[in-house]
């Protein structure tokens, strides 16, 4: 009976591992990582109808756009404090990081700064804080956002980063990390997906949104598929997510 108990207890971890890394690219928000009904635990799960939309968003009684002009947001405010990342190369030296969290990043903020609460929607206060890898308290230690992407070229040259009418790279081949592509028609290897990089800019201004896809729908699916999903829009492998901006 015990050892019976214990292949039970064993088969559901790794169901559960197996669902974990189920939560595939492109699948929709609905049983993604950003589903608290199946993500969270505990106190995240604490939608009384188990909605998924509801954590962020209502068809009624938004709240009032405030900084941030967001769809019919229903969501606590970003509440922490963080510190913008702080440039370590003079050639960076004339790029301003106005406001470290412009546009969609305040958002994301408001669950993944480790202090507003994840759970809190609607008329629900709320408790349950992020914590581990998902947390992210301190912005120096994150690639830059709260930029002008124009400004970053300006400074940084046309041969250095990407136009914002050149796309994001869908696969990367040796002749691409070792020679000089062509980021708009593709050439020596890679190929491209049709989201510009300009398309993930909020107003010009590099966001969290400009390198992921909060929805998991239009993001780039792993080659060993169910392997990760960072809600990316272009892939891990061959530093496809950098070598879409960056020319290297």
């Amino acid at each position: 009976m015990l050892k019976k108990l214990a292949l039970v207890i064993a088969f559901s971890g790794l169901m559960a591992g197996m669902a974990h890394a189920g939560m595939a690219a492109r699948t929709g928000v609905v049983g993604s990582m950003h589903d608290m009904n199946s993500a969270g635990s505990g106190a995240f799960s604490n939608d009384p109808y188990n909605r998924v939309c509801a954590y962020c968003h209502t068809p009624h009684n938004a709240q009032a756009p405030g900084i941030v002009p967001a769809p019919l947001w229903n969501h606590g405010p970003q509440t922490g404090a963080v510190d913008p990342y702080a440039w370590a190369s003079p050639a960076n030296a004339s790029i301003v990081i106005a406001d470290p969290l412009a546009g969609p990043s305040r958002l994301c903020m408001s669950c993944h700064d480790g202090v507003s609460a994840v759970d809190s929607h609607g008329s629900i206060v709320g408790g349950a804080t992020m914590s581990g890898s998902k947390k992210i308290g301190d912005l120096t230690l994150m690639h830059p956002i709260g930029f002008s992407y124009d400004d970053a070229r300006t400074a940084r040259g046309d041969n250095a980063l990407a136009a914002v009418t050149d796309r994001f790279i869908d696969e990367v081949t040796s002749s691409t990390l070792f020679d000089t592509f062509d980021h708009t028609n593709g050439n020596l290897g890679a190929t491209w997906v049709t989201k510009t990089i300009g398309s993930g800019l909020y107003g010009n201004m590099v966001t969290c949104a400009s390198c992921h896809d909060v929805h998991n729908s239009t993001n780039a699916v792993p080659n060993v598929a169910g392997s990760y999903n960072y809600f990316l829009h272009a892939k891990e492998e061959g530093s496809a997510i950098c070598l879409s901006c960056h020319k290297k």
